[in-house]
């Protein structure tokens, strides 16, 4: 809105006045037949995205090779992330089989590149680690290599794995 310098007139109405002060105001939209203001289009309020590996994860395990005999050749679990920056945590809400739902997972990402360690924390597997190594497919999916880290305790079965990540809507 730009003010146009007030005359200095006296004015022997307040109507006098207040023509002329709504002349003396321009908004560089106005409709010139009739002197009134055209509508501005309404202001878009933008949400700050939430980061890309923030939420919930349905992650699908195809176990390719074992560290010892187990059970069940796939898995499906649900992770939670929470991401500052590049860095995110996590852990299992759920897991099916067999599977430890007992860890703290701690990673990063990288433009596409997505690299996150599982602990084990619980008393099962407890101080064993899994290494997850991939990329973002698209902003709702991850796929990628599962692998055992280290030694892995002898009441433990960890996996060499295949790997499918997609983002769930609760």
């Amino acid at each position: 809105m730009r003010l146009k310098q007030p005359a200095k007139r006296f004015f022997s109405s307040l109507l006098g006045a207040v023509i002329l002060a709504t002349s003396s105001v321009s908004t560089g939209t106005e409709n010139m037949a009739q002197g009134m203001p055209l509508p501005e289009p309404a202001a878009t309020i933008s949400q700050v995205n939430e980061p890309p590996l923030q939420g919930y994860w349905k992650i699908d395990i195809t176990v390719t090779k074992e560290t010892n005999r187990g059970s069940d050749p796939n898995y499906e679990m649900l992770a939670y992330f929470y991401q500052v920056g590049s860095e995110f945590s996590g852990q299992f809400l759920e897991t099916s089989g067999n599977a430890c739902k007992e860890v703290s997972i701690t990673g990063s990402i990288d433009g596409e590149r997505v690299n996150w360690t599982v602990f084990y924390t619980g008393s099962c597997c407890q101080g064993a680690k899994m290494r997850f190594e991939g990329v973002m497919v698209s902003p709702t999916v991850m796929q990628g290599k599962l692998s055992p880290v280290g030694n892995t305790p002898r009441n433990c079965t960890l996996w060499w794995a295949d790997v499918t990540l997609t983002k769930q809507n609760y």
